[in-house]
C-alpha cells in the first residue's frame, strides 16, 4: 500500500501558548499562506487503488494504520464513529486534553492543527514554542516520534534518546501518555522521565526549562541539565553520554556513576533503582538520596492523584455520552411510535369512510320504504364501531408510550446505578494505590537506611522494563 507523504497529522496538547491569544507572536515568523490551508485530509488507496479516509482504515484496517500511519490520531466515539484528533478538539477539548496527551497540535484562528501542519507552515514557530513536540523531517515532512518508532526501531533509542516514550498495544505513547495512565510504571522503569503538570497537562522537564526556568528550578532541583548551543535543554544523562567533559567541567554538582551496561545515571536515578549499591559505593550520596526519595514519593502521590482525576473524568464523559445516546433513541422511538399512531388512525378514518360508502350503496338498493330506515341504522352501527375501534386505537397507543415510558426510566435508573457504582471501584482503587504508595514508600525508606545488601550493580532498563501488560488506555471518548 502506498505510503502518502502530506502533513498527516499528530497530536495536541494545546496550553498557555495558544495561538488564539499569541496572535502577535507570529508577525517575526514566516508569512501565512493565503487563502490559509484548511485541516489534513488523512487517508490512503487500498490494494485495488481505491482511497479510503482515514475514519474507514481505522474502522476497517485498524492494524494497518497503526504499523503504516500511527500520525493519523484521533478516537472512536460511543457509537464507534472514528473522529480525528482536531474534530475532537474542537468538540470536545477537555477530554481531549486530559486523555490523550500523545496528540500535539495547537490553535490558530479558534482551529487547532496538528504539529505536522505546524511544522509544515510555521516550523520556527513550533520549534520555538513546542519543544515538546518530538519529531523530525523525513524527506522534507516532519512526523511524530510515534511515526519515528515504527519506522526505525533498531535506532530509535540512539537517534532520539530525549525522546521519552514506549510502545504498548501496537501504538508508541510519549511520557506525557504514560505518566497519565501507568504512573508507577514509569517509576519502577523510566525514573528519569522527567516533568510535571500544567493546566491538566503534563510537560517534560525541556518544556519547563524553555518556559518557567525559574519554577523548574525552585520545586524541582532534582532535573539536572542544560542548553546546547542550539538553546535545545538535555537531561544530565545525555551530557554525560554526548560530551562527558563538557559536563565535569561545567557542572561538577551532577553526581553519578554508570550502570553494567555503561549508561550514566545521576545520583536521583539510584535512589530509585538501586539505592544499596549506591550507598555501598558512593556514601557520601546518602543524605542526598535520602531527600530525593522523599521528594519522588510526593510526586509519586500527585501523579496518582492526577491518574485519578483523569479516570473520573472519562467515567463522566462516557456517562454524559451514553445518555445523550440514550435520550436520542428515546425521541426517535417516542416518534416512530407516534407515526406508527398517527398511520392507523388514518387507516381506521379511510375503512370508516369505505364502510360508509358501502352502506350507503347497499342501502340505497333496497326498497324506497326501507331506505331511510336502512341508512339510519347502517350509519348508527357504523359510527359506533368506528369510535370503539378509534378508543382501543387509543389506549392500545397510550400503552405502548406509557411502556417505552418505564423502559426508558429503567434504563436511566440502571445507568446511573452502574455510574455510581463505577464510581465507588474507582475509589476503592485509588485508596488501594495511594496505600500501597505508602506501603511501597515506607519500605523503600526501610531498605535504604539498612543500606548493606548483595552490592550488584543495577541494570539499564532502557528499551523496556517492557510496557505493562493490560489496563493502558483512557477509555474511549464520551461524545456524538
Amino acid at each position: 500500500m502506498s505510503r502518502i507523504k502530506s502533513w498527516l497529522g499528530a497530536a495536541a496538547i494545546v496550553l498557555m501558548f495558544s495561538l488564539m491569544l499569541a496572535g502577535p507572536a507570529l508577525a517575526q515568523y514566516q508569512p501565512w499562506p493565503s487563502p490559509l490551508p484548511p485541516e489534513p485530509a488523512w487517508g490512503d488507496y487500498d490494494n485495488g487503488h481505491v482511497f479510503h479516509d482515514a475514519a474507514w482504515w481505522w474502522d476497517n484496517q485498524p492494524d494497518w494504520v497503526r504499523a503504516h500511519h500511527p500520525e493519523w490520531w484521533g478516537d472512536f466515539d460511543v457509537e464507534h464513529s472514528w473522529h480525528p484528533a482536531w474534530w475532537l478538539w474542537q468538540n470536545e477539548p477537555v477530554w481531549a486534553r486530559a486523555h490523550h496527551p500523545e496528540w500535539w497540535g495547537d490553535y490558530y484562528e479558534n482551529v487547532w492543527y496538528p504539529a505536522p501542519w505546524w511544522y509544515h507552515y510555521q516550523p520556527a514557530w513550533a520549534r520555538a514554542h513546542h519543544p515538546e513536540w518530538w519529531g523530525d523531517f523525513d524527506n522534507n515532512v516532519w512526523y511524530p516520534a510515534g511515526w519515528w518508532y515504527w519506522h526505525d526501531q533498531a535506532g530509535f533509542a540512539a537517534r532520539y534518546p530525549d525522546w521519552w516514550g514506549a510502545p504498548y498495544q501496537g501504538m508508541w505513547y510519549p511520557a506525557s501518555w504514560w505518566w497519565l495512565f501507568q504512573p508507577n510504571w514509569v517509576w519502577d522503569n523510566y525514573p528519569e522521565w522527567w516533568g510535571d503538570y500544567y493546566q491538566g497537562a503534563w510537560y517534560p522537564a525541556p518544556w519547563w526549562y524553555q518556559f518557567h526556568p525559574d519554577w523548574a528550578r525552585q520545586y524541582h532541583p532534582n532535573w539536572w541539565g542544560d542548553f546546547d548551543d542550539r538553546h535545545v535543554w538535555h537531561t544530565d544523562s545525555w551530557w554525560h553520554e554526548h560530551d562527558p567533559g563538557w559536563a565535569s567541567q561545567h557542572h561538577p554538582e551532577w553526581v553519578g556513576d554508570y550502570d553494567s551496561k555503561h549508561m550514566w545515571h545521576d545520583v536521583h536515578w539510584w535512589a530509585q533503582k538501586d539505592p544499596t549499591w549506591a550507598q555501598q559505593h558512593h556514601p557520601e550520596w546518602r543524605d542526598v538520596m535520602r531527600q530525593s526519595i522523599e521528594s519522588a514519593h510526593g510526586e509519586q502521590e500527585s501523579a496518582l492523584q492526577h491518574q485519578h482525576s483523569a479516570k473520573l473524568l472519562d467515567l463522566e464523559h462516557n456517562r454524559m455520552g451514553q445518555q445523550q445516546v440514550a435520550e436520542r433513541k428515546h425521541t426517535e422511538q417516542l416518534q416512530a411510535l407516534q407515526q406508527k399512531h398517527d398511520q392507523e388512525s388514518a387507516d381506521l378514518e379511510r375503512k370508516h369512510f369505505q364502510d360508509v360508502s358501502q352502506a350507503r350503496e347497499k342501502a340505497s338498493k333496497g326498497a324506497e320504504s326501507e331506505q331511510g330506515a336502512n341508512w339510519t341504522r347502517v350509519q348508527e352501527e357504523n359510527h359506533k364501531s368506528h369510535e370503539q375501534q378509534a378508543a382501543e386505537l387509543e389506549r392500545r397507543h397510550q400503552q405502548e408510550t406509557q411502556a417505552l415510558e418505564r423502559a426508558h426510566v429503567e434504563q436511566q435508573r440502571g445507568a446511573q446505578q452502574q455510574h455510581f457504582a463505577q464510581q465507588q471501584e474507582l475509589q476503592r482503587q485509588h485508596a488501594e494505590q495511594m496505600k500501597a504508595s505508602e506501603q511501597r514508600h515506607t519500605q523503600q525508606v526501610r531498605t535504604f537506611e539498612r543500606g548493606g545488601g548483595s552490592g550488584g550493580h543495577a541494570e539499564a532498563p532502557h528499551g523496556g522494563g517492557g510496557a505493562p501488560h493490560g489496563g493502558g488506555g483512557g477509555g474511549r471518548p464520551a461524545h456524538r
